[in-house]
């Protein structure tokens, strides 16, 4: 049974009355979860609810169904340098008064 805390909190993290955002929990808070699955032999019931992570999501990366770092959607155009470059010469641009529109870019 759902206490009154995480119900307020679940229908606070839904969009238009839907199903709950997606937020990032960060690499870190899972690796701490399954590093004390592994060392206490918890279920991962328990630690889901320890760290607040969804019990499905530990599962996964526990299983190896879903690698730690793979990420959804499609591959980057650019790496991260040639982003910052990119964003860099657009502003610049518009910096002196020449702004470029999507098409020039």
């Amino acid at each position: 049974m759902k206490s009154s805390q995480s119900v307020q909190q679940t229908t606070a993290n839904t969009a238009g009355g839907g199903r709950p955002q997606r937020k990032w929990l960060g690499e870190t808070k899972l690796k701490l979860a399954m590093e004390e699955m592994f060392r206490t032999g918890q279920s991962i019931r328990r630690i889901a609810l320890d760290y607040d992570i969804p019990k499905t999501t530990l599962h996964n990366y526990v299983t190896g169904r879903t690698a730690m770092g793979s990420h959804q959607g499609p591959e980057r155009y650019l790496s991260e340098v040639e982003e910052e470059a990119l964003v860099a010469f657009v502003l610049g641009c518009a910096d002196v008064g020449y702004p470029k529109t999507v098409k020039e870019v």
